[in-house]
């Protein structure tokens, strides 16, 4: 959380400051305010670093130059000086706050937990209370136990009748849908399976999900309008699932919200499913979660990204089910159901350094020397 503090000059505002931030607060802002200063500081940098500044109040106001004490702004310029040479410690590197006072063990496990993509929020939550035990790798593997406990995961037998997948522009959505309703199909091929491209807002992909269709003996039919969407679903009520493909659309386009609304008015119950890339900043996936109401996630890209913690943690910060992750290609088989243990391994092995291949580096000396 981020804070405003005025005082008469700048010992008494860095006084305010310190007495209720304490003396770890770190000052963001200053100006003069009239015959007053005011400072703008925080005392969880790591907190406005992961939410990319969004805790952050109105911007300062500009302001009409006025005589200024030099002696107290000299001070106050001396203060944010030294402060702002520990905040671009803590941009480069880890804080000297993060391992200050903790044994070299949690120091060395938060940096795993940091190479897989974990942040310190929950890096925090992992490490609290932790067993103490001689072995390291013992309480790695605890802290590993403890991210899959933290996954939430549902049954695939109990998945909704009629779902719509909602995500944001090149994460993979028509191929999820056409993935999880071939899937659906083959489970029963005697049964129907329906496919709707929701156009309401445009969709240049449909004509590939149409082919999917075609292929797999699945009923399709294009929406370009809210009424005809609420045809095509009672058109479709003898189907044994109905899988719905949305625009893709900007991260911040408020369009999207307007298709969940869309979807959750209908006359019969729609679960919404947000597709995420795995390869997407986090930051982008929590924002996308935090905007919308779902009902679950799908992960694709798995096979496209160099660290997979940052979207688990976006998916438990939202405490929403991991359902499905992809990583491919090919319909329907590189569509697999999410198993909390089997995803955070993937996420361990991917933080791991590749081992180095003596004899590939032989040939590239060779080559180089060549």
């Amino acid at each position: 959380m981020i804070k405003r503090f005025t005082a008469d000059n700048s010992r008494a505002a860095l006084a305010l400051v310190r007495g209720a931030l304490g003396p770890e607060a770190v000052i963001l802002a200053n100006r003069r305010v009239g015959e007053q200063v005011e400072l703008l500081a925080t005392c969880n940098l790591d907190t406005v670093m992961e939410e990319g500044g969004e805790a952050a109040p109105e911007p300062l106001l500009p302001h009409k130059p006025e005589a200024e004490d030099e002696l107290s702004m000299g001070r106050l310029e001396s203060e944010l000086s030294k402060l702002r040479g520990m905040l671009e410690a803590e941009l480069q590197q880890r804080s000297w706050r993060d391992v200050a006072g903790r044994p070299a063990r949690d120091t060395t496990l938060r940096q795993r937990l940091r190479r897989m993509g974990v942040l310190h929020t929950l890096a925090d939550s992992l490490l609290q209370d932790l067993p103490d035990v001689p072995a390291m790798e013992v309480q790695w593997r605890t802290l590993l136990a403890r991210l899959a406990d933290k996954l939430a995961f549902a049954d695939e037998h109990d998945a909704p009748r009629c779902v719509a997948c909602v995500g944001t522009t090149g994460v993979g959505k028509t191929a999820t849908v056409a993935r999880l309703a071939v899937r659906a199909k083959r489970v029963d091929t005697s049964q129907s399976i329906g496919v709707i491209s929701m156009e309401c807002f445009g969709n240049d992909r449909s004509g590939q999900l149409e082919l999917v269709a075609r292929r797999f003996d699945l009923k399709f039919v294009r929406a370009a309008s809210v009424s005809e969407l609420v045809k095509a679903l009672r058109d479709m009520d003898h189907c044994a699932r109905v899988y719905i493909d949305t625009t893709g659309l900007g991260q911040r386009d408020p369009r999207i919200q307007e298709q969940v609304r869309i979807l959750l008015e209908l006359y019969q119950p729609v679960a919404i499913y947000a597709v995420l890339s795995a390869a997407a900043q986090p930051a982008q996936n929590r924002e996308l979660l935090a905007a919308m109401q779902v009902s679950g996630v799908v992960v694709t890209k798995v096979d496209e990204s160099i660290v997979l913690g940052g979207v688990l943690d976006a998916v438990i910060r939202a405490r929403v089910p991991l359902l499905y992750y992809s990583r491919g290609q090919r319909v329907p088989e590189d569509l697999e159901v999410s198993v909390p243990e089997e995803l955070v391994a993937l996420a361990e092995k991917l933080s791991r350094p590749p081992p180095a291949n003596s004899a590939v580096l032989r040939d590239g000396v060779a080559q180089a020397i060549a």
